[in-house]
């Protein structure tokens, strides 16, 4: 077998796979056309689901599945979005309350801590207005002892001569 046939007949099997697979696609798109289902979803469909399976014959297609019920499952769906909002609204209500408790705990807090630097300033203000008296004899001894103290006498020293 000459390698050049080997890649021929893979080419040719590609080329003819691809024929049948244009073939069968336009085959399944030859019915397609969006005018037709654009015109289905603007007409309304009259009748029921049910309705629509009571045409077809009971022995030709036995049904798998059972019909749905657009009006329960709306109804399902509606409780359990009403019960999603009230979890929210309670976790909502939570966290705005427990954000106002901590804003009351840290104003009452703050009050303290204002009443304590008050009451703190008022002692020590009324500690010093009651003892004027030694405050002034400690700054008059102080006072007087600086005036009173002998003075030093400065010395001039000199440097010692070495010998030469």
């Amino acid at each position: 077998m000459p390698k050049g046939n080997l890649s021929g007949q893979f080419f040719e099997n590609f080329k003819s796979l691809g024929k049948s697979t244009v073939k069968s696609t336009a085959e399944a798109l030859g019915s397609f056309s969006p005018l037709k289902i654009a015109q289905e979803m603007i007409t309304p469909q009259t009748g029921n689901i049910e309705n629509s399976n009571a045409s077809t014959p009971e022995g030709v297609k036995k049904q798998n599945a059972t019909p749905l019920n657009i009006n329960k499952l709306s109804e399902t769906y509606h409780k359990r979005d009403e019960q999603e909002a009230v979890k929210i609204q309670q976790r909502l209500f939570q966290m705005v309350n427990n954000d106002s408790n901590s804003a009351i705990g840290e104003r009452q807090r703050m009050e303290q801590s204002r009443e304590q630097q008050f009451r703190k300033d008022h002692e020590e203000k009324a500690r010093f207005n009651a003892q004027p008296e030694e405050v002034e004899a400690i700054t008059s001894k102080t006072a007087r002892g600086a005036r009173h103290a002998p003075q030093k006498k400065h010395t001039e020293i000199k440097p010692s001569t070495g010998k030469h």
